[in-house]
């Protein structure tokens, strides 16, 4: 089942109005982006995609000598 009033721009390209993939929920919404392939996913709450910023990835402190 898909959630209403769901698509959303894409965060790469802006692409405006990307509509969820089939297969997404109430809950995960999957998109590809027709512009650019972006491929990402967005939590649903209330029938609206949330607009969460990428979850930064932790890179390991360089080694001393």
């Amino acid at each position: 089942m898909q959630p209403l009033e769901s698509a959303m721009p894409c965060p790469r390209c802006h692409e405006d109005a990307v509509e969820p993939l089939s297969g997404s929920s109430a809950i995960v919404a999957w998109y590809t982006c027709p512009r650019c392939d972006h491929f990402w996913s967005a939590r649903i709450r209330n029938g609206h995609p949330i607009d969460e910023p990428e979850t930064p990835v932790a890179v390991p402190a360089p080694r001393r000598a």
